[in-house]
């Protein structure tokens, strides 16, 4: 089966690399798109009116500060909550890919680094399902693609989305790493390596 590279039309401030054409040859470096965008400061600053003047507050600041009562805001619960989620959500998936890269070096060094590599998929079903899951709509693009290097295939269903205790988050990158997939559906493919854009197909 053919494999598919899902990229994205407009490039992220956090994004190294100039937007793939057909013909191109792509090779994986450190750190990858993904990664790339924790080393960054990408998450933008909530702005304060502080004495007539807006100073920039981090979310983390922002909260901390309506938590003691030294900040105050119009926003709605709903809107304090979204801040709170996603700044989790954050620091969720940061010691995620930490603890997955540290057991990847110790147990499975010859896989892909999800640090390094690129995401593909295989077949035109796995494609339809992670178009729907990345939700991209017409910020999309997909690539069909020739691979030369290191694959591996795991199940999205044993990442860390959530607070866990670490001795079940060091499971569950046992399990991804050794590539037990439950659903084939949900599998995702990991790729290190020189990849040849060989046609524009969406």
């Amino acid at each position: 089966m053919d494999y598919f590279y899902i990229a994205t039309k407009s490039q992220n401030p956090w994004v190294k690399y100039r937007p793939l054409a057909v013909g191109d040859l792509a090779s994986t470096s450190f750190p990858n798109p993904f990664f790339n965008y924790f080393l960054s400061s990408n998450i933008p600053p909530i702005p304060v009116n502080v004495n007539g003047h807006l100073t920039d507050y981090t979310r983390m600041e922002w909260l901390y500060g309506l938590k003691t009562g030294s900040l105050t805001t119009k926003c709605s619960v709903q809107d304090i909550a979204a801040v709170g989620q996603e700044l989790a959500m954050h620091f969720c998936k940061y010691t995620r890919e930490l603890i997955w890269e540290a057991v990847r070096v110790e147990y499975y060094p010859k896989k892909p680094s999800r640090q390094k590599c690129l995401w593909v998929s295989q077949g035109e079903e796995s494609l339809h399902y992670w178009i729907s899951q990345l939700g991209l709509g017409d910020n999309q693009t997909v690539f069909r693609v020739e691979l030369d290097g290191v694959i591996h295939e795991a199940s999205d269903e044993h990442l860390m989305n959530d607070d866990i205790p670490y001795d079940i988050a060091l499971e569950k990158a046992h399990k991804y790493w050794s590539g037990e997939i439950v659903d084939p559906l949900k599998k995702e493919i990991l790729f290190e390596g020189n990849m040849r854009i060989l046609e524009h197909i969406l």
